[in-house]
């Protein structure tokens, strides 16, 4: 029996998610994020990770765009779960229910941006770089390809 499920993000359960929203944007407020959610929805959309008795524990919001080196890509931000499972089946679940989307949106890619926190060192020289520029360290981006691999591409060619 599954623990989550992954449902769509309407208007509905925009005030479900605030909390959620607080534990990543504390500053943030129910108005904003309302605004903001508003706004995810026309240009991509939000999905929520549903627990026992209907309580989000956690949620995404994605959206399509154009990559040079991917072409049409799924972007994945606010990406969040509350789950105290090492094995995180939310996490697994809402990565699953966004690859599921974007294949049928054909994108060739995911790309997830999450909170730079342990992924990246921002004393290295290349980020000090960027820091004296005046930019921040505030996350990473990771990429999956969601393409046919190239000996299954070749074989449908024949």
């Amino acid at each position: 029996m599954a623990i989550f499920s992954v449902v769509d993000i309407d208007e509905k359960l925009f005030d479900a998610a605030f909390p959620l929203i607080r534990t990543v944007a504390p500053d943030v407020s129910a108005q904003q994020w309302s605004v903001y959610a508003r706004k995810v929805r026309v240009r991509g959309g939000l999905l929520g990770l549903m627990g026992p008795q209907a309580t989000l524990f956690g949620l995404l919001t994605y959206r399509d765009e154009e990559s040079l080196r991917h072409g049409r890509i799924f972007v994945v931000d606010n990406f969040l779960t509350f789950e105290l499972n090492r094995a995180a089946p939310g996490r697994q679940a809402l990565c699953e229910a966004a690859e599921t989307l974007a294949r049928k949106q054909e994108c060739s890619a995911i790309e997830l941006r999450l909170d730079s926190r342990g992924f990246a060192i921002d004393r290295s020289a290349r980020a000090r770089g960027w820091l004296d520029l005046g930019h921040s360290l505030e996350a990473v981006v990771f990429s999956k390809s969601l393409a046919a691999p190239l000996r299954q591409t070749m074989q449908l060619m024949v």
